[in-house]
């Protein structure tokens, strides 16, 4: 996602990866309850989203792990508790830059909180224990890419060693 662009064209690059992705996240809701999805299904649309951003036909079938579409989703979900999250997220992996997995960690303590927002203002957890299993897949996607990326630079640096 807009951290792989970051690291290969610029800051400026990566912000408009990051606000196109919020962008995908958040039309998806929009347009999915223009066509009157409503309730639990909204996650149907969510997912598509994600799977998408996985897979993008436009980036050879590899893409991000998918956080800034989810992040544009919970906006427009949870409107002004989802921002409230997603700022505190971010604060905190801006505070975390020096752990391992800071941006997981982030995104994990975003989601405690929309769970103690919605608990403490809403009610009401369907939708939010929902959009965790979404989350959860995208955590999940997210270490096993990780995992992936190590493993491959763990090889190459053995045939390195061996070509010597």
């Amino acid at each position: 996602g807009a951290s792989n662009v970051r690291k290969e064209a610029g800051s400026f690059s990566a912000v408009l990866v990051f606000l196109g992705d919020l962008a995908k996240g958040s039309l998806t809701v929009l347009c999915a309850r223009i066509l009157g999805v409503e309730g639990s299904w909204i996650l149907i649309p969510i997912a598509a989203a994600l799977l998408g951003h996985w897979k993008s036909a436009f980036s050879n079938f590899r893409g991000g792990d998918g956080f800034a579409t989810l992040g544009g989703a919970c906006l427009i979900l949870f409107s002004y508790l989802g921002l409230l999250s997603i700022l505190i997220s971010m604060l905190v992996q801006l505070g975390a830059q020096r752990m391992f997995y800071s941006s997981l960690f982030g995104v994990v303590i975003g989601y405690v909180v929309l769970i103690a927002l919605n608990i403490f203002f809403v009610g009401n957890l369907n939708l939010v224990l929902g959009f965790g299993g979404l989350i959860s897949l995208a955590l999940a996607h997210a270490i096993n890419g990780h995992r992936r990326r190590r493993n491959a630079i763990v090889w190459e640096e053995a045939d390195q060693k061996n070509q010597v």
